[in-house]
């Protein structure tokens, strides 16, 4: 009888080791996660009616999880990627989630080329390996993918510590105050470190050397209680369409400072670590949709089937554990019923001129380089581009010509075509 006992325990035991881990994501797999909190300069009521930003005295509570957007479970923090930077704020009116990015801008905005872009970087089907033609075939049949591009071959794309990376959210929010009056929102946050990146050589050092480097630098500055620090910027434009000359949804561009100024409005500290990453970090969630009253998402398709696959992912993922939690917050917190959706179309702006916005910011970002870090950022792409297919390699030059002519030329001349 103790035997029987004694086997059903162990089988008890592997059964639990066997569920450990959950489902790795499919993006975003491997991240690093704290805890702190989000306090606004001043009242904010003037834009919106959300309750954490009414008051200078309101600490609301924040877990911010940092992640690599390609690598898996084990690979390297340094590697060239997007970061993402999602921050999950606890209001009295229920969990707000910001979803952002380390970069500014997105490789396109319409949704079945935002799903060609991640084909293109998914490992292949037979070896489970990246091929790196597919993503470039991608760029070259895709014109406006070639702003983000110029910030990812940047050092921009390099980096070795969240605590010195920046988050934007691409994607705009609508914000809306007491009186209903409507604004489309961007949010910057900014390291009061400052923003540091590394190039491509020490990134490729770091990712034999140690490949938690960034995961490791947050995780120690907070053991040693040291705070982690965020100024948050945004841009606001009050929802008029006929005033706005370009397309403020197109997430392959900016808004410029002399459209929307940047203005400073609060500040998100990070102060201890997680006590069990695998269900703080890994357990976690975000979602465009998990948004509070006086905060809408802005009318992009793009950003509703993110919506869609970020619950979906959570159903795949966590299962009745998630079930079980919503519904004991269904039953603690009564939420008030909001539109998830703004109903603001822009579409007074025609594709071409959009295009050519496009390449105008790609081309302003590349001459804000100083000439060394030109130099890097044309050899970061020149060492992709070299093995691959001369289709390939024209049909990218070409973008980069409308960019900049000089950059073109240049990547042309070492391709020896």
């Amino acid at each position: 009888m103790n035997e029987t006992i004694s086997e059903l325990d162990f089988i008890d035991q592997a059964a639990l080791l066997n569920r450990q881990k959950l489902p790795e994501r499919l993006f975003h797999a491997k991240g690093a996660g704290a805890y702190g909190y989000f306090r606004p300069y001043m009242s904010l009521k003037e834009y919106t009616k959300a309750d954490f930003l009414q008051s200078s005295e309101k600490e609301t509570p924040v877990f911010v999880r940092f992640s690599t957007m390609n690598g898996q479970r084990g690979s390297s923090d340094t590697v060239r990627d997007t970061r993402g930077f999602c921050v999950k704020f606890h209001t009295k009116q229920g969990d707000y989630d910001f979803l952002g990015s380390h970069l500014p801008v997105e490789f396109v905005s319409e949704p079945a080329a935002y799903f060609s872009y991640l084909e293109s970087i998914k490992p292949q089907k037979e070896s489970n390996i990246v091929d790196k033609g597919k993503f470039w075939d991608f760029i070259a049949k895709t014109p406006k993918s070639v702003h983000k591009l110029l910030w990812l071959y940047s050092d921009y794309g390099t980096l070795k510590s969240y605590r010195k990376m920046a988050g934007y959210s691409v994607f705009p929010y609508e914000w809306i105050n007491e009186e209903g009056k409507k604004y489309l929102v961007k949010y910057y946050f900014k390291p009061l470190e400052g923003i540091k990146n590394i190039t491509r050589q020490e990134a490729e050092f770091l990712s034999g050397f140690d490949v938690d480097a960034a995961r490791r630098d947050l995780f120690e500055t907070l053991e040693d209680q040291k705070t982690v620090e965020y100024e948050l910027y945004i841009q606001i434009l009050p929802v008029n369409t006929k005033a706005i000359s370009f397309n403020p949804l197109d997430v392959t561009c900016v808004w410029t400072e002399k459209e929307a100024q940047k203005l400073a409005v609060g500040k998100l500290v990070l102060q201890r670590n997680c006590k069990d990453y695998e269900k703080e970090v890994e357990q976690v969630t975000f979602c465009p949709g998990n948004i509070v009253p006086g905060i809408r998402l802005s009318n992009i398709p793009l950003l509703r089937i993110l919506n869609f696959a970020c619950k979906d992912s959570e159903r795949y993922r966590l299962g009745s554990i998630r079930q079980q939690e919503e519904m004991v917050k269904k039953l603690q917190v009564e939420r008030e019923e909001w539109p998830v959706y703004s109903t603001e179309n822009y579409t007074n702006v025609n594709l071409e001129a959009s295009i050519r916005r496009c390449f105008m910011q790609a081309g302003i970002f590349f001459r804000s380089l100083d000439e060394t870090m030109q130099q890097r950022l044309m050899d970061n792409i020149m060492d992709d581009l070299m093995f691959l297919d001369d289709s390939i390699q024209q049909a990218v030059v070409m973008h980069l010509q409308k960019v900049e002519d000089a950059l073109g030329k240049k990547i042309a001349k070492s391709l020896t075509f």
